[in-house]
C-alpha cells in the first residue's frame, strides 16, 4: 500500500473514533460526524449506477432495435421479465446487507456492475433467435438487479443505521445529490452514445464502478456501533437539554421491532407500486417517443430528464424536513402529503 492509502487508513481512523475530542461532559467532538462521510460514499453508489435506470438506458434503446434486429413488442416484453425476475430476489439482497454489512455488500455489488457492464458492452448477436432472448432476459435481470435494487437498498439502509433523528435530512441529501448526479452523468452517457456508440458508454459506467469499489471498501462502515459511536453522532445526552431528552423518551416509547407486522408496510408498498409503473412504463422509450411526436431534434437528456432530475434535488430536503419533523409527533408517515 502507497503513502495515499495509509493516509487514508490513518483519516478514516481518525474521523470514526481515534479523532473525537470530549469537551467537558457533554460529549461533544470537535470534527464532522462520520456518518455524512458514509452519506457521501452512498451518493457516489447511487450516481454512478444510473446505466441500469430506465431513463438513462433510454438512450440505448434505439440502438439495441436497431443493432439486435428487434421490435419494440421483443425488447420490452423481454425487459419486463427481466425485471420481474430482478423484483424477486431483492428480499435475498435485503437479507444479505442485514447479515453482511453494507461495507461488504457495496463493493461487490459495485464489482459485480462492473462486470454486468463489461458484459453488456461486448455483448454481440447471437446466431440463434432463442438464444439472442435468453441473453435479452440475463443481461438486464443483472443490471436491473444490481442498478435498480442493490445499488438503492445497500446504500438507503446504511444510511439509515447511521442516523435516527435526523434520518430525513440525511436520506434528502443523498437524493438530492443523486439527483444531481444524475442530471450531469446521464448528459454525459447521452453524449458518449452519441459520439461514441452505447458499447463506450457501458465501459465508462464499468471502469467507473470498478474505481469506486475499493473507495466504498475503504470508507464505508458497518455501523455507528462499530465506530464508537451512535446514531446521529451523539456519545451523551446532557440532562440540560430538552430536545434530546424528548428524543430518547419518544425513542423508548416506540413499538418494539417484534410487535411491527408486515402489514404495517402496505400502505407504502401501494403508494411505491403505483409510481413506479407510472413513472417506469414511460421512461424507458422516452427517446423514441419524443422523436415520434417532435419534428426536429431534441436533447432528451437536457429538456426533459434534466428538468425531471432538478424538481426532485429541489423537493427532496423539504420532504426529509417534512419527515423528520412529522415523525416527532406522529408514528404514521406522511405519504398522503
Amino acid at each position: 500500500m502507497g503513502v495515499a492509502g495509509h493516509q487514508l487508513h490513518a483519516l478514516v481512523a481518525e474521523a470514526t473514533g481515534k479523532g473525537l475530542t470530549q469537551h467537558g461532559s457533554s460529549g461533544r467532538f470537535n470534527c464532522i460526524f462520520y456518518g455524512w462521510v458514509i452519506v457521501a460514499v452512498c451518493i457516489l453508489c447511487k450516481i454512478f449506477k444510473v446505466q441500469g435506470q430506465n431513463n438513462v438506458m433510454s438512450y440505448t434503446v434505439p440502438h439495441l432495435l436497431q443493432d439486435f434486429g428487434l421490435s419494440h413488442a421483443e425488447l420490452g416484453g423481454f425487459f419486463s421479465v427481466a425485471t420481474i425476475l430482478a423484483g424477486l430476489v431483492q428480499p435475498l439482497l435485503g437479507h444479505a446487507v442485514d447479515r453482511l454489512g453494507a461495507r461488504v455488500c457495496i463493493p461487490m455489488m459495485q464489482v459485480t456492475l462492473c462486470g454486468a457492464l463489461f458484459a453488456f458492452a461486448t455483448w454481440t448477436s447471437p446466431p440463434s433467435r432463442l438464444m439472442l432472448y435468453s441473453e435479452v432476459v440475463l443481461i438486464f435481470f443483472f443490471l436491473r438487479m444490481l442498478s435498480l435494487g442493490a445499488a438503492e437498498t445497500f446504500p438507503n439502509t446504511c444510511v439509515q443505521q447511521w442516523f435516527q433523528r435526523r434520518r430525513g435530512r440525511a436520506v434528502g441529501v443523498v437524493f438530492t445529490f443523486q439527483w444531481l448526479g444524475i442530471a450531469v452523468i446521464g448528459k454525459c452517457v447521452s453524449g458518449i452514445v452519441a459520439s461514441n456508440g452505447w458499447q463506450k458508454a457501458a465501459l465508462a459506467g464499468s471502469a467507473a464502478n470498478l474505481l469506486l469499489a475499493p473507495i466504498s471498501a475503504t470508507l464505508l462502515r458497518r455501523s455507528p456501533e462499530a465506530c464508537g459511536l451512535q446514531p446521529d453522532g451523539w456519545t451523551a445526552v446532557a440532562a440540560d437539554e430538552e430536545m434530546e431528552s424528548v428524543g430518547i423518551r419518544d425513542a423508548d416509547e416506540a413499538p418494539p421491532l417484534g410487535t411491527r407486522k408486515i402489514r404495517d408496510l402496505w400502505p407504502q408498498f401501494a403508494f411505491t407500486f403505483f409510481y413506479a409503473v407510472m413513472f417506469g412504463g414511460s421512461d424507458f422509450y422516452m427517446v423514441e417517443m419524443v422523436a415520434e411526436a417532435w419534428p426536429e431534434d431534441l436533447d432528451v437528456s437536457l429538456f426533459i430528464f434534466g428538468p425531471m432530475a432538478l424538481t426532485a434535488a429541489v423537493s427532496t430536503p423539504l420532504v426529509g424536513e417534512l419527515m423528520d419533523a412529522w415523525s416527532k409527533a406522529h408514528r404514521r408517515l406522511p405519504i398522503e402529503a
